[in-house]
């Protein structure tokens, strides 16, 4: 699993900090994704979300890749 978080995301510590959210939220998550590459993009407004809502917008996505129920 790799994220792309782009400049546009905010400075490098408003990025890292998104990204260590995200490393945690996966280890709660525990998606069961089957074998393969996965990219989760975050957009510009993605350093304006809440922890929770950050989990909601991830569950989301894995479920639209088939690796979340």
């Amino acid at each position: 699993m790799a994220f792309a978080i782009g400049r546009a995301v905010g400075n490098a510590v408003e990025r890292n900090t998104i990204r260590r959210r995200l490393r945690s939220l996966m280890d709660e998550i525990q998606p069961h994704c089957g074998q393969g590459l996965y990219l989760i993009k975050c957009g510009f407004a993605t350093k304006e979300l809440t922890y929770d809502q950050l989990r909601e917008q991830l569950r989301s996505a894995l479920r639209s890749a088939g690796c979340y129920q």
